[in-house]
């Protein structure tokens, strides 16, 4: 999905704003869409995250979410997440969470396709 889909697609949730990062061919790509009620912040964000700071008006309360398509093979994955965490200890002292897709499986069962799957 390119940005302009994203965009169309946010309009018609009633989403009126939003962010993205689009697809590589048929990986990646990221999109999240809020309402009004809410300030948000793009923080930080790269061809596999998005950083958004949040805060609800009505309660002003502010909280970190991190979008992310994460790295498939295995010595990315652990670069990716060892940049990730080092550059964001901040979210030590405000609540957070992490939202996407890990590319990662709990159990060999849930796998088809090669069987040499080296798990992280």
């Amino acid at each position: 999905m390119n940005e302009q889909e994203s965009e169309t697609l946010c309009r018609k949730l009633h989403y009126y704003n939003s962010s993205s990062i689009g697809a590589r061919g048929l990986n990646g790509g990221l999109l999240c869409g809020w309402k009004d009620d809410l300030t948000v912040r793009i923080i930080d964000s790269s061809q596999r995250h998005i950083e958004l700071r949040v805060e609800s008006n009505p309660q002003n309360h502010s909280w970190t979410i991190l979008l992310l398509y994460s790295q498939p093979s295995r010595g990315n994955k652990e670069n990716y997440w060892n940049s990730l965490i080092t550059s964001k200890t901040y979210f030590l002292n405000t609540p957070w969470i992490v939202i996407g897709d890990f590319s990662d499986i709990t159990s060999t069962s849930d796998y088809e396709g090669t069987s040499n799957r080296v798990h992280t």
